[in-house]
Order: structure tokens, then sequence, then C-alpha cells
């Protein structure tokens, strides 16, 4: 299995990239197998064996934490179906970061959008369709519709939101134009396919980007003539009436409903459910950033909780969830999940069996858990585990 995960690895860095000056190839990558840990293209990758030219099986199998390893940017992947995708998002990320200097957005916006804006979304969605199905000869009329839909949609938005969805679009929706994989949320949709359209109208638009990025939506609208009028007017109640937006208007009202209500429920799950609740509190830390495998459901302005693999990374500390769900509150800066198994903990290199604090280094290995951090303190709750995380230098608090 370790070889053929090898193999597809090999093949998917020998891919022709679709973004002029960019390979997966540029950062290094740990490959992470049930036979064990593979580096490859790392000056530095620690204890280890020779696997093939600039890859090393490494001595022992680090935990997926993060976008380094040893200090250099580095893309992790798992073996498995989606690998050659995993791999080319996480090098455009760090192609996006290290190179451009742009990082991930924050600040999620308002997760219960009014009935009206997620019907004016979900037509959004279907326009953007019909664009790209445009051929060339019905492209500008395609276009100059969908970006009618799209301020009418973002008319009610705040700057703030708006600047949101600009940075997700790029955070997620380029990784995702460049891999060929499916976006999982709508703004990396959008994203995705504004590369792809931006390829019909403007070839080659990526090096004129990286030397000024721009949102993709002002890029688009420089390919559209408005009117400013009834043209324009017609244009916006023809996609309407062709979609039958009261239809819409009606759906994502029970759909609004029905989501909220199950994002409740999971957050009630991680809060009463069987097993020990493991709270983090990250607020020391600052703004941090999120990298998941799925996008988080908001539960409300504050809160998101996330399925799957997700790494929540900040300036000194690092938590790593694996197929944990866990609630993320932003306001408060703390992240709970419910575990169960035995803790084993570490904290200035020696084992932890209750309250401690710590000032040189905090290691916790829980069931589908690590956490990793500079300095901190560990308190055991009733049912629980409390774990303050500190920025380097200002040990417990």
């Amino acid at each position: 299995m370790s070889g053929e995960a090898l193999q597809r690895l090999a093949e998917a860095m020998r891919r022709q990239s679709p973004w002029p000056g960019f390979s997966p190839g540029d950062w290094p990558v740990v490959l992470l197998t049930a036979g064990g840990a593979f580096c490859h293209g790392h000056p530095d990758p620690g204890p280890g064996e020779p696997a093939g030219p600039g890859t090393v099986r490494l001595a022992e199998t680090p935990p997926l934490l993060g976008a380094t390893f040893r200090g250099v940017p580095t893309t992790w992947v798992r073996e498995g179906a989606d690998l050659d995708a995993r791999l080319w998002e996480g090098a455009f990320r760090l192609h996006l970061r290290h190179r451009l200097g742009l990082e991930p957005p924050v600040g999620m916006p308002d997760p219960d959008p009014s009935p009206v804006a997620a019907a004016m979304a979900e037509l959004e969605e279907l326009v953007r369709a019909e664009a790209m199905a445009a051929g060339p000869d019905r492209l500008a009329r395609a276009l100059r519709t969908l970006c009618l839909v799209r301020r009418e949609r973002r008319g009610p938005l705040a700057d703030e939101e708006i600047a949101w969805e600009d940075g997700a679009e790029v955070w997620d929706g380029l990784p995702a134009y460049v891999a060929g994989s499916a976006p999982g949320n709508r703004p990396a949709r959008a994203g995705a396919a504004g590369a792809h359209l931006l390829d019909q109208l403007d070839p080659g638009w990526q090096a004129a980007w990286e030397a000024c990025p721009v949102p993709l939506t002002q890029l688009l609208e420089r390919h559209v003539r408005f009117d400013g009028g009834e043209g324009d007017e017609a244009l916006l109640l023809g996609a309407q009436g062709r979609h039958g937006y009261p239809r819409l208007l009606a759906a994502a009202r029970d759909r609004i409903g029905a989501a909220r209500r199950a994002r409740e429920a999971l957050v009630g799950q991680i809060l009463t459910g069987e097993g020990t609740l493991l709270v983090v509190d990250t607020s020391a830390l600052g703004e941090g950033f999120v990298e998941a495998a799925q996008a988080g459901q908001p539960v409300n302005a504050g809160m998101s909780v996330y399925a799957g693999d997700v790494a929540f990374r900040f300036r000194g500390a690092e938590v790593f969830f694996r197929d944990v769900p866990v609630a993320q509150d932003r306001r408060a800066g703390l992240l709970q999940a419910r575990i169960r198994g035995r803790l084993r903990m570490s904290g200035d290199g020696e084992p932890l069996a209750g309250e401690a604090a710590f000032t040189e280094r905090l290691e916790m290995e829980l069931p589908g858990v690590t956490v990793r951090a500079r300095a901190g303190s560990v308190q055991p709750l009733d049912g629980g585990l409390y774990v303050k995380l500190q920025p380097e230098g200002l040990g417990a608090g």
C-alpha cells in the first residue's frame, strides 16, 4: 500500500499545472500511510531511511498537524482516493501564503442568513452554472446576468461579510481550481468557477493577478458592460423567473430551519454526550486559522462545528482533531470536543497525571486529538479536562 501511495504521489507531482509558475513539487511533502510516514523534498527530514530519489521513510510517524514539518512549510497528505487533490490544494495554499503573502479569511459572517439571502445564493449558483456552460456567443450575456444576481445578493451585506467571502473564494476556490477537485462550499465553488471563466475571458490572467491580488469578482466585472437601467433589470428578473425564485425562497426557509436544528443537536451531543469533555482555551493566543477537510457548519454568529480532520493553528500552538466533532466558539476562544478512551498527557517533557502548569512545552495525545503548545496549564474538571494555552513566555494563566 505504501508503494502504491508513493507512486500516486509521484504521478500527481508530475501533472501539468494550470497555474503558471506553480507546482506542488515546490514544497516538501509528508505522506502518511498505513505502512509509515514518508517525506519528500525536505532539506532536513530527520531520522529515516532512503525510499527513493529525494524521499525518506521517517523513523517515526509525526502527527498530522498544521502546514509545517521541522520548521519548513510542508504539504501534508494521507494515502487515499483524494491524495492527488489534497496534494495540489495544500501546496497551492502554501503558494498563496508564502509566495503571495495571503492569509485565510477571518470573521465568518452570519451563519443563519435570511430566506431571501439563501434563495438569492441558490439563484446565483444556478446562474453561474449557466455561465459555465455558455458558448462564446452567449458568454457575455450569461456573465452579465451572473454579476447582476451577485450584486443583488450582496447588496444587504456588510463590508466585512463581503471581504470574508472574497477571501474564501481565493483561499478555498483557487486551490480547488488548481487541483481540479470538487469545491466543498459555496465560496469555494464561486472561486473555482470564477477562475475557469477567467480562463476563457483572459487567458494567462494568473500572472497579473499574482502581481496584484484582487477579488475574483472584480476581475470578472471588468469584462461586463452594465447599463444601470432596464436592460440590467430585465436580465435579473428573467433569471428569477427562469429558475422559479418563489420556489427557491420556500425551500430556503425549510432548509435553514432543518440545518439549524441539526447543528444545535450536534453541539448538544458535544457538550452533554458520553465521554470526556475536552475544553481547549485558546483565548490568549489571538487570531488563528483553520485547516479543515470539510467546511465548518455555523451554529450562530460566534460558533461553528467541524467534522472530519481539522487543524486549528495559532502562533505557538496547534490543535488537531481526527474524525472527532469539535465546536469552535470564536468569541470565547474555546474548542470543545467529546472524547473517549484513556488520556495520555505530557508537559515540559514529563508525564502529566492531573493539574499542572507548564512553561516550555505541552504535548497531549488523546483519542483522536493532538494538542501542542509552548506554555499553559491543564486542569481536570468534573467529567472533563480544561486546557489553557498561552503564548511563549507567559507561563500558566
